[in-house]
């Protein structure tokens, strides 16, 4: 576990406290986000965009899920098992969490879809590239996702996760399909 204060990625400062990552190393990230399932990437997108949304809708989701430990840490102290309603009730919530978290993400790319397609159905060389996936295709895609989406720069990880969902689907499949 990290130590409070160091840093994940070799990242820099913005000034405003908020640490930025390069494209490089977002391009890593890309690889790594490529192992996951797509309705675990369009959620992972989904709580990206948490941070840009209402803030009680991230303090909801919060709330439950500190409820359900705090159920979870006195049934232990207690000696009693979570009930099998409390054990539903939880895994109710966790799935509505992560529903919404996937609607967001997916609402995302729904928006943007035009734009990207416009983009990449211009471009044969990064279609080609596209299919080979690597560290220099996914940089070039990574950058092309970030000039569409023009994201402050703490907020570029966002295009990362963009960039791993066009790959998992296919990036010529992605642009082959009518919104």
């Amino acid at each position: 576990m990290a130590k409070l204060g160091e840093r994940m990625y070799d990242a820099h400062e913005s000034g405003t406290g908020i640490k930025q990552i390069n494209f490089s190393e977002l391009a890593n990230e890309v690889m790594k986000l490529l192992q996951m399932r797509m309705d675990e990437l369009l959620g992972t997108l989904g709580g990206q965009l948490m941070g840009c949304g209402r803030p009680t809708r991230s303090a909801g989701m919060f709330s439950f899920l500190c409820a359900a430990e705090s159920a979870s840490k006195a049934a232990n102290l207690f000696g009693y098992p979570l009930s099998v309603t409390s054990s539903s009730e939880w895994s109710e919530g966790v799935r509505a969490i992560c529903d919404e978290l996937r609607r967001e993400g997916t609402s995302l790319v729904e928006e943007i879809s035009q734009e990207l397609r416009a983009a990449f159905n211009d471009n044969e060389e990064i279609l080609r590239m596209s299919e080979h996936t690597n560290l220099s295709s996914i940089h070039v895609i990574l950058m092309v996702v970030g000039a569409i989406l023009q994201l402050p720069r703490q907020l570029e990880p966002v295009c990362a996760t963009v960039t791993a969902i066009l790959l998992k689907q296919g990036l010529r499949n992605f642009c082959l399909k009518v919104s």
